[in-house]
């Protein structure tokens, strides 16, 4: 592909792939976000309400690709307090061979792609919550063909900008521990600033970091560059856990142990809404290499040791220490991890048990 579907003086900057916004997003995601110079009105300003402002771009086609098909979903959001309802796109591309491309928190579509959904019965309906969200939504299979350039519409205003994944069914799977818990997206991501010709790729990948000003990228230095969704390891903490041993949940209950997706050395824990007395949010702190405090992930193993996290900063933009909490980790086997929050700082090593609070999880 050689076109940037959105014109680069417009966006800010390109989130990693791996980025962590739990609850919805617990795991590390498997698509980037190209995000935009949004503005912090008044309470009741913006399209949801929350007073967030996003400017509305064209978006177009990176190349000659198919649209194989359109997901239209029917949201209802409470993120401002009061239920915001409205519809967004999320269109799926063939490039070549097994690789796809999709976009996220697309709309409105162009008048040819609209007219093309009309047309075709919806498919694989299907409704569910995450976050402050509902959803209600169907898939419409389409196959147009598009040219380099050709318009596919504006990105929604709904989010801080607009999410951008790629899939490559021909290359070998990502090495989680459990493959078949992860749907197409986990199992197959691959980076998508990697499908552009040199020049293009080059651009983007000048953007690859966290805006932490109006005018300044933290770069993400540390390859690989476009981040790393998959970061399990077999046999230790490291990685995604479920709260449900084998069925499907969605991912709001779950946890992750892994790192920063601008700063892979910082250690986070991304915790959903399963944890008692912790509040859903990432929290980052110093790793050690020894002993029983703060110690990195890939070391903590079904030992018959628990392990204590202390001195947490949560959130991943707007960082606060957290002084009144430490949390509990324990590995009871290699695919049992058992989890607690704790109303006390710091860690005391002679005293580190588990109470009736505890949150099991699982591979």
């Amino acid at each position: 592909m050689s076109v940037s579907p959105i014109a680069l003086e417009n966006i800010t900057n390109i989130t990693p792939l791996g980025n962590l916004n739990p609850p919805a997003h617990t795991f590390p995601t498997s698509h980037m976000y190209f995000n935009l110079p949004t503005r912090q009105g008044a309470p009741g300003e913006g399209p949801m309400g929350d007073g967030r402002v996003v400017p509305q771009f064209p978006i177009v086609s990176p190349g000659k690709i198919i649209l194989k098909s359109v997901f239209v979903s029917d949201l209802t959001s409470t993120r401002s307090g009061k239920p915001v309802s409205y519809t967004e796109y999320k269109p799926t591309f063939a490039v070549c061979g097994g690789i796809q491309i999709e976009f996220g928190h697309t709309g409105p579509l162009s008048d040819r792609i609209n007219a093309a959904i009309k047309t075709a019965p919806p498919r694989n309906c299907q409704e569910y919550s995450t976050g402050p969200d509902t959803v209600r939504g169907c898939n419409y299979e389409l196959n147009l063909q598009l040219d380099a350039g050709e318009p596919i519409g504006f990105n929604s205003g709904r989010a801080f900008g607009f999410d951008f994944g790629a899939y490559d069914s021909s290359a070998p799977q990502q090495k989680f521990v459990q493959p078949e818990r992860y749907g197409f997206e986990g199992r197959y991501n691959v980076c998508p600033l990697d499908l552009f010709e040199p020049n293009a790729r080059a651009k983007f990948y000048s953007y690859l970091g966290q805006l932490v000003s109006q005018t300044k990228i933290q770069l993400r230095t540390i390859e690989p560059l476009c981040g790393t969704p998959m970061q399990d390891v077999a046999g230790t903490a490291q990685g995604n856990w479920f709260v449900n041993p084998k069925e499907p949940n969605p991912e709001d209950n779950n946890l992750a142990l892994v790192y920063d997706n601008i700063d892979p050395t910082k250690p986070v824990l991304s915790v959903g809404i399963s944890v008692k007395g912790l509040a859903s949010n990432t929290y980052s702190f110093t790793r050690k290499s020894s002993g029983a405090i703060n110690r990195e992930f890939s070391a903590i193993k079904p030992d018959g040791q628990i392990y204590c996290f202390e001195q947490l900063v949560k959130g991943q933009f707007a960082s606060q220490p957290v002084d009144a909490i430490t949390i509990l980790v324990a590995l009871t086997n290699a695919e049992t991890l058992r989890l607690e929050a704790r109303q006390a700082s710091p860690c005391n090593a002679s005293a580190l048990t588990f109470s009736a609070n505890a949150a099991t999880f699982y591979r």
